[in-house]
């Protein structure tokens, strides 16, 4: 069951009120420790993070999303988790 990894974040598939979407972090090690970090974990944590600490810039296709023309919200690479208030 996805839950977000973010400190003090509580969205959960099963309690999401606001309908967040759950992404990965990314593999690569280097921004794999940026993203825990920024969440407050420690690195050996591999869960996901929620929607709802990116913002409109860190997709794709944030817009077309909107639009609902596509489904699914797909993330840069190079994205990092930034909202965390």
């Amino acid at each position: 069951m996805p839950c977000c990894i973010a400190k003090y974040c509580h969205v959960t598939f099963e309690n999401n009120p606001l309908n967040a979407h759950f992404h990965q972090l990314v593999k690569k090690p280097a921004m794999h420790s940026q993203c825990l970090a920024k969440c407050g974990r420690p690195p050996w944590t591999d869960k996901e993070v929620c929607s709802l600490h990116f913002v409109d810039k860190d997709y794709h296709n944030f817009h077309q999303n909107q639009a609902r023309l596509v489904k699914q919200l797909l993330l840069k690479s190079n994205a990092v988790p930034s909202i965390f208030s």
